[in-house]
């Protein structure tokens, strides 16, 4: 029975050596679905350790990792049968050389030879390009449906957040306390409007909620307040907030300028924000969801109003730059650059 054994391992062994694609086909399976594997148990164990309570994504994510490790292999061993194919077609070409080289003499079978191989040549290459368009194919269709389990798997993200109590929601994202009447208005100052664009940062924020109130007194402010609260709200939704995202200051001067009218290279400075992460979850969500949207384009209209009026009234003054390092600022920011508004 050993050396049964040790035969079979013997002729596999022979095997592999002697086909250089399939051999790196399954060198390449093995690699992929053991850095696979590795990964989900990383992923499993995170989220087991940080993670309370039912997953309502977890069949699909057990789907995405299936669909990660098996749809690579299928191409790598269709790229080593092509290789295959092709190495196959390289010997037969050579014989033909080969033989036409020792009947040199005989012209009638020279050009039956030719005309043979190049009969062959052709059901290859219409071989090889069928082969190529079924994997083009497969391609697109994993990709169309890795996009659908993601867009699914958001969803039910989305879905369980909402399910969570009330306190864990407030953990992710402080409550705002836009819903309340505010009091009769006793005067207000571009300082308490910079500071009520920023938000109360917690709840013992005793400045910020003054600001805050003060600027919901006028209703031009109340509006664009709201405007922010809901655009920050939905930021939230993709774990996007304003105060981890790094944004360069631009001159007072640039937003003069743009506030004139100017645009592209003379306000170069302007829209400092050039985190790639969130231009692209934002670009995303505007391209598919509607209510984000025009909730953004409520947003950008209301919070350029206020730049245009800060230009007039105070000039080059460095408000204007508090204002747009804001987090309200830096939303209007990533929002003017995914829509075009500073080009």
């Amino acid at each position: 029975m050993a050396d049964a054994a040790a035969g079979h391992l013997r002729r596999l062994s022979g095997l592999i050596r002697g086909d250089r694609p399939f051999a790196g086909a399954a060198l390449l399976s093995l690699l992929w679905i053991g850095g696979v594997v590795a990964y989900g148990a990383g992923f499993f164990g995170l989220v087991a350790s940080v993670v309370e309570g039912p997953r309502p994504a977890f069949a699909l994510e057990i789907a995405l990792f299936v669909l990660a490790a098996l749809a690579p292999v299928t191409f790598f061993f269709l790229a080593a049968h092509l290789a295959r194919q092709a190495a196959r077609l390289k010997e037969e070409a050579a014989g033909l050389r080969a033989l036409l080289a020792e009947r040199p003499a005989d012209p009638d079978l020279a050009a039956a030879l030719a005309v043979a191989a190049r009969a062959a040549l052709a059901e290859e290459k219409t071989s090889l390009a069928v082969s190529i368009a079924a994997l083009d194919k497969a391609a697109e269709e994993t990709k169309a449906m890795v996009a659908r389990i993601e867009g699914r798997e958001s969803a039910a993200r989305r879905e369980a957040k909402l399910a969570l109590p009330r306190k864990a929601q407030d953990a992710a994202q402080p409550a705002l306390p836009l819903g309340a009447e505010p009091p009769a208005a006793e005067g207000l100052s571009w300082v308490s409007i910079v500071r009520a664009l920023d938000f109360p940062q917690n709840e013992g924020d005793k400045a910020g909620f003054a600001a805050l109130r003060a600027a919901l007194r006028e209703p031009e402010f109340a509006t664009l307040l709201q405007a922010a609260e809901d655009m920050l709200t939905l930021f939230s939704e993709d774990g996007l907030y304003m105060e981890d995202v790094a944004a360069g200051q631009a001159t007072a001067e640039a937003w003069l300028r743009y506030a004139a009218g100017a645009r592209g290279a003379e306000i170069a400075e302007a829209g400092g924000v050039t985190d790639e992460v969130a231009l692209a979850l934002v670009r995303a969500r505007m391209r598919k969801d509607v209510i984000f949207r025009d909730s953004g384009l409520h947003f950008l209209r209301r919070f350029d109003r206020l730049i245009r009026r800060m230009a007039k009234e105070l000039g080059p003054d460095p408000l204007i730059v508090e204002a747009a390092d804001t987090r309200s600022g830096r939303a209007f920011q990533i929002l003017a650059r995914v829509t075009g508004a500073f080009d």
